[in-house]
């Protein structure tokens, strides 16, 4: 009797050729997987390094109030030199020279200053804000070279009274002040409009003062100070 016919297959998986290729495949496999795993460990000790920062930050305390005072109060210090004038007119393509040149006649015909143009630093002379329209003037920040001259400019103020610009806004000559003492400033504004204290203002230092319902001087430094 005659046996069956063997089938020859054209790709044994037995063979010591597949089998290399099998080992090979299985390699490749071998390393993705743990190539794989090895960026997910990684990222996922990044994301737990992040979160516990996260947690950190959340847990440890502000700082206290005399800390943040004393930050707002170095940064006010900074600006000693400094005042904003309001009323100035403004033109398009304005240079720091013709600012320069804008102040000392602003000064010596509204003020009655004589003020030389080097009593201005050169690269502190600038308009500042947002220009809201064509004819919009913007303040003019300006910083002085000497704390005298500044003092001179702003206790002149005084004599800005009752005037007016061109567009029926009024003259100010203002402190620099930090956003913070800004902040501060317009709560006393609001309290002295509830009636809650009588008068408030900024004096050549800076410091914002008030006065009570008993005639009794005071200077705030956070709006906590505020009755």
């Amino acid at each position: 009797m005659s046996s069956k016919p063997r089938l020859k297959l054209r790709y044994n998986p037995f063979t010591r050729s597949s089998k290399i290729w099998q080992q090979r495949g299985m390699c490749s496999l071998y390393v993705k997987i743990w190539s794989g795993y090895y960026i997910v460990r990684v990222n996922w000790k990044q994301g737990w390094t992040v979160w516990k920062e996260i947690q950190s930050m959340e847990e440890t305390p502000l700082p206290p109030k005399s800390v943040s005072n004393s930050i707002n109060a170095l940064e006010q210090y900074t600006r000693r030199n400094s005042l904003r004038i309001r009323g100035i007119p403004e033109v398009d393509r304005e240079t720091g020279e013709m600012c320069i040149h804008k102040v000392v006649n602003f000064c010596r015909i509204k003020l009655g200053l004589d003020l030389q143009p080097e009593c201005i630093d050169r690269d502190r002379a600038h308009r500042v804000g947002r220009k809201e329209n064509a004819t919009a003037q913007r303040v003019m920040l300006v910083k002085f070279v000497s704390w005298q001259d500044r003092d001179r400019v702003f206790r002149a103020r005084s004599k800005l009274k009752g005037k007016r610009d061109d567009q029926d806004k009024p003259l100010l000559v203002l402190a620099d002040l930090t956003r913070e003492n800004m902040r501060i400033f317009s709560a006393a504004l609001s309290a002295k409009n509830r009636g809650r204290i009588k008068d408030t203002w900024v004096n050549a230092n800076c410091r914002i003062m008030i006065i009570l319902t008993d005639n009794t001087r005071k200077n705030i430094d956070c709006v906590e100070d505020l009755p």
